[in-house]
């Protein structure tokens, strides 16, 4: 559950942290590879799109699903609408949980690993498809070490068939569960599944080119389907999978051992550090990939079509309107302008805050809050509410966009017809040679037809200057959301 989204990360290491825990909650991160292959390919059942704000995968599925069409150019807002819906596409081979919340405004992205990035994805994020953490914002390792500090595990004593269960699932994953050391099952397990993400994701990424061909296409669904089958064979998925989703069940240590060593790292572990210009100290949080140039960019082209179809998410998410993914006052130019295409470049960064923050731990039915009337980290709704409704894993990016603008015809009548008639009169002379010609040729035709002036076509849109934006801004953050928490187990606490 730390990282939901793994472009950019190393397949070796994928999915497993310092604790060994990344992978409990199955329900979470692992991807089933016939759910993957459905995702990326548009075969089998697709879920209906989900009753709070839209998951990645709602947006893909609107947009496969939309049948809207046009001839004509697109607003500014459509624009925002149409990349929100890209950016749907781009992040949907990730979690089926994993929302991606939109900027509100132009925000030309801050240097990485810098104060101000770590600050803004480490706020905690609302339920919500646009980013807006209101006037008091609250940080996530606020709301860590206030869980830490309140919260109160009890271990569970399994019966001997649930031991015996527990001491197989432990013996499959891990060398030294307490130590968070994993066997090579559970390691080459983690290594074909972080390969299965990058194939589905990649061919994700393919289908938003306008240029790719049905021979890429095709054989990148065949890689696709061949990382499913090497992740079910190889890679012992029904034994790894049933092993994780006892671990989640029963943990992998004891709940109290769990919260223990969680206060220890963020107490004694973890690094902090102090931003030279506020003062604030903030714990250790890294960026994959460190840098945005070392980022996987991924272009997208947009036709004027492509616009017109990808703006219909906001029929079934008008929420959505309130993102501003492009500047609308600079591309219309007080509304006269339209867009026509477009062109950008977009990437996932990761966020990484493995050293002091577990959010695996919010998910185990073994704690609760010591004071029973305290509010809850988050209460499971829909849309969810709490202290911790969800917080961010990841950035999408964009760059170097360039919008293709057109301006409407605005030519009165008056204009229009004289420039019809100065281009009849240029047009006449040589109409009439040609029906000469006919006429010594074929009288009869020459005499149906008569003298043909070929039409003046007078366009509706002229072109007008493009529209460039060639920073790296941030367009959404990617956000996983949090279960039911605490949702303590009432056999566990049932003498209370």
């Amino acid at each position: 559950m730390n990282q939901t989204l793994h472009w950019a990360a190393e397949p070796e290491t994928l999915a497993i942290t310092q604790n060994g825990t990344a992978l409990l909650a199955a329900e979470v991160n692992t991807l089933n590879a016939i759910e993957v292959l459905e995702a990326v390919t548009g075969t089998g059942a697709a879920p209906p799109p989900s009753a709070g704000p839209p998951t990645s995968r709602d947006l893909a599925e609107v947009v496969a699903d939309a049948d809207r069409s046009g001839d004509d150019p697109s607003p500014a807002s459509a624009v925002s609408l149409a990349l929100a819906a890209c950016i749907g596409e781009y992040t949907a081979a990730g979690d089926r949980s994993a929302f991606p919340s939109f900027a509100t405004t132009t925000w030309v992205a801050p240097t990485p690993m810098s104060f101000e990035l770590v600050y803004q994805s480490s706020l905690v994020a609302a339920h919500a498809s646009v980013w807006n953490p209101g006037p008091s914002p609250t940080l996530l390792w606020d709301v860590w070490r206030d869980v830490l500090d309140e919260a109160e595990a009890r271990d569970h004593e399994p019966s001997d068939e649930e031991l015996t269960r527990i001491e197989a699932a432990r013996a499959l994953l891990y060398v030294d569960a307490d130590a968070g050391s994993v066997t090579d099952i559970y390691r080459r397990y983690a290594k074909l599944q972080g390969e299965l993400i990058v194939a589905a994701s990649r061919h994700a990424q393919l289908q938003l080119s306008e240029t790719v061909s049905e021979t890429e296409l095709d054989a990148s669904e065949a890689a696709v389907a061949n990382a499913a089958s090497r992740l079910a064979i190889e890679g012992r998925q029904s034994d790894v999978e049933a092993a994780i989703q006892t671990i989640a069940t029963y943990g992998s240590s004891r709940p109290t051992k769990l919260f223990t060593r969680a206060r220890e790292n963020f107490d004694l572990v973890t690094i902090w550090r102090t931003d030279a210009a506020s003062g604030a100290r903030y714990p250790e949080t890294s960026f994959v990939p460190a840098s945005f140039e070392t980022a996987a960019w991924t272009p997208i082209q947009l036709s004027r079509a492509d616009i017109i179809k990808r703006s219909s998410v906001g029929d079934r998410y008008p929420e959505l309107s309130e993102a501003r993914l492009v500047d609308h006052g600079a591309i219309d130019a007080g509304e006269r302008l339209l867009v026509d295409g477009l062109k950008a470049e977009l990437a996932f960064v990761a966020v990484r805050r493995e050293s002091w923050f577990n959010p695996d731990l919010l998910g185990l039915r073994a704690w609760r809050l010591k004071d029973p009337t305290a509010p809850l980290v988050s209460d499971g709704a829909v849309p969810a509410a709490g202290r911790l409704p969800a917080f961010a894993v990841g950035l999408v990016l964009i760059r170097n966009l360039e919008l293709a603008r057109v301006v409407e015809n605005q030519m009165t009548f008056e204009e229009e017809r004289r420039l019809r008639q100065e281009h009849y009169d240029r047009e006449y002379p040589a109409a009439k040679a040609r029906h000469e010609q006919l006429r010594l040729v074929d009288p009869r035709k020459a005499a149906l037809e008569g003298i043909r002036v070929p039409p003046l076509l007078i366009p509706r849109y002229l072109p007008a200057d493009p529209y460039r934006r060639p920073e790296v801004c941030i367009a959404a953050f990617v956000c996983q959301l949090v279960p039911r928490s605490p949702d303590p187990d009432p056999v566990l606490f049932a003498d209370e």
